[in-house]
């Protein structure tokens, strides 16, 4: 093994560490997504099982003869339009990290190439 293909092998292997450590940040990005998007449907699930109440109740129930329902109601909306934000957030936050793990295996991908051309080479 000649001196560079002993420098190529040893970036390649650095390249490879790289590209591990994005697909890491990546993996921790779209577990945050999921969490998001379970709280999102959370707040759906809620908002349809109190519609579906409403739809039974003849009467006015407690709820709505205190006020707790239009202020519920507000506070779903806010939620929900801060859990859409955060989510708004984590996605461009993916994109610019699925960029960087895109150019990490372009690099690894390189190196691989260039480690059996030199490896071919007498």
């Amino acid at each position: 093994m000649t001196q560079k293909t002993k420098k190529i092998e040893q970036l390649k292997d650095v390249a490879q560490v790289t590209l591990t450590l994005e697909l890491g940040r990546l993996a921790q990005i779209r577990a945050e997504e999921v969490s998001f998007q379970s709280r999102l449907d959370a707040l759906k699930d809620s908002a349809k099982q109190r519609s579906a109440q409403m739809q039974s109740v003849d009467d006015f129930d407690s709820a709505m003869r205190g006020g707790a329902d239009a202020k519920w109601t507000a506070w779903l909306s806010d939620e929900r339009r801060r859990v859409l934000r955060d989510m708004a957030t984590i996605a461009e936050r993916r994109e610019v990290q699925f960029e960087l793990t895109r150019r990490a295996f372009g690099k690894v991908e390189a190196l691989k190439a260039l480690a059996k051309k030199s490896a071919s080479k007498p």
